[in-house]
This record gives C-alpha cells, structure tokens and sequence, in this order.
C-alpha cells in the first residue's frame, strides 16, 4: 500500500466539516469514504511547530523548535529563521529510508535546506531565493523550474501578505496554488514513491487576510461582495486539484488530507511581559521609547 498525504495549511475544521463540506465534494466524498475527525494541533498551533510534529511524531520540546524565528545567543533583538537542520529527531521519510522506502516530499514546512532520501524533496516556504539549492536531488531543481515556466515563474510564497490589496493577493494565492499543484502532479507521473506528501500554503495566506471578508462577527468585517468568496473559492480549487491528483493515484493509494492547525477570528493579543511587568513581577534595566 502506499500513502498519500495532502496537507492544507490552516485549513480550518469548522468550516471543511461544516458549513462548506457541500462546496468541497472531493473532500465530502473521502469523508463519507473514510474516517475524518478534529484533531488537536501543537502548543504554539503555528505552521512549525506543527507540521514538524506531525511528521516525526514528537512534541516541540522533543525537537527544539517553537516558532518560525528563533533567537540567535540567547538575545532579544538577533532573530533568525528555522530550517530543516534545526529539527532533531527523524521526521517519516527519514524512517522510511532506512527501510529502502521511497518517498516525495514537496513544499513540506521546514523541510529547507533538503536532504538526502531516498527518494526526492521539494521546498519551498522559508527557501531563501529561487537561487537556492530547493531539490533534493540537486539535478531535480532545473526539472521543477521546467515545469513552472523557468525561474522568474517559481513561487516560494506569497510574501508581504498581510500588506498587499486583497483583491491582489487573491488572485496571487490562486496562482500559488495552481503552480504547486503543477509541480505535485508532475512528480506524480514521473517519480516512483511509497510515500508522497505534498502541503500548500494558499489557505493560511488568505485566512490571515480574507477572514474578515466573510466572517460578520469579525471585529473588523468588511462587506466586500466580491471578497466574500473568496477564501472558500481557494479551499474549492484546492479540492478540484486534490480530484486530478486522485486520478493519478494507484487504486490500493491511503489517501490522507490534514491540516496543521486552524483559524479563527482575532479580537486581542496579550503581551506576556507587559501583564508581568503591570503586577510587579517583571522589572526593565531600561524602559524601551517604543513597542
């Protein structure tokens, strides 16, 4: 048997599950097929943690990692991005290999710099540049730009989200997700696999931007009409793609689709420091002139 493994970044269960199930009939159908559940995500719920734990199967004490910045000796102010070498235990393709089982890991979180298995590895979130190293192995890296269109057409990510005009960044995520799942399919025809893991991070962009489009109880809900779909249509391209990728698959293929963590509407945040230092119980060698 081999195993398929569909991650939607952020995808949020009360909405596949509930009122958009109907909107979503590939992913209905797996439910109605299948097993399907709630599931709890990481402390912190982020992207990494999360997805490093679900695929090694250890909490983040375990491996070091809480967030997608870390700080560099022990200071406040260094701050450096997480990769792939921080990770400290063997993540499922790592076991797999060891065993002679291949595996496709493409757009996995965390996965940057990639690794030697056996098999092949595709990065893209937290990859540097284009001009980086992003396969394993090195000669796939001018095959996977062929697909896309060279280069100047490979996404890594939509970047500046939370700044750019909606309408913009819609059409951006739709891009995104029609690139990766350009990539996915073709590794799909072309490489042999026990296990196949893909991720695709439109969702999470567009619920850090387009919830409020939506969402009528939001604190800062706008009523766009041509906005208001918009998060839902991405869930339904993704779910017509995830029907061409199940074409694809041999007959006897597990096919599991997970989420790493969820969304909601935000009304706060609360600064630790500033509820201690507000009780007496944190004190500053010097006041900051600024948030």
């Amino acid at each position: 048997m081999r195993v398929f493994v569909l991650g939607i970044d952020s995808a949020e269960p009360s909405l596949v599950f509930g009122p958009w199930r109907e909107e979503l009939p590939t992913i209905s159908q797996l439910m109605e097929e299948g097993a399907w559940g709630k599931v709890a995500s990481t402390v912190p719920p982020i992207t990494c943690p999360a997805w490093p734990s679900a695929f090694s199967g250890c909490n983040p004490g375990r491996f070091g990692l809480y967030d997608l910045r870390y700080r560099r000796g022990g200071t406040y102010t260094d701050f450096g991005i997480v990769n792939s070498r921080m990770v400290r235990v063997p993540r499922l393709w790592n076991v797999l290999s060891k065993r002679g089982m291949r595996s496709v890991i493409t757009f996995v979180p965390v996965t940057y710099p990639p690794e030697p298995i056996e098999g092949c590895m595709v990065t893209s979130f937290l990859t540097p540049s284009v001009r980086s190293q992003f396969t394993y192995p090195p000669e796939l890296r001018e095959e996977v730009l062929k697909v896309v269109g060279g280069p100047s057409s490979y996404i890594i990510d939509v970047y500046d989200y939370r700044r750019k005009n909606p309408r913009d960044l819609y059409q951006e995520l739709r891009a995104k997700t029609d690139h990766d799942f350009k990539v996915i399919t073709h590794l799909l025809r072309t490489k042999p696999w026990d296990l196949f893991v893909a991720v695709v991070m439109s969702v999470d962009r567009a619920q850090h931007t387009l919830w409020k489009f939506f969402d009528k109880d939001h604190p800062r809900y706008v009523d766009d009409p041509e906005l208001r779909e918009g998060l839902l249509d991405l869930h339904r391209q993704i779910d017509e793609w995830l029907a061409k990728v199940m074409n694809l698959l041999p007959k006897d293929t597990m096919v599991i689709v997970a989420s790493d963590h969820g969304a909601k509407r935000m009304y706060h945040r609360i600064n630790v420091n500033e509820i201690l230092a507000s009780e007496g119980l944190l004190k500053l060698r010097e006041v900051p002139d600024r948030p």
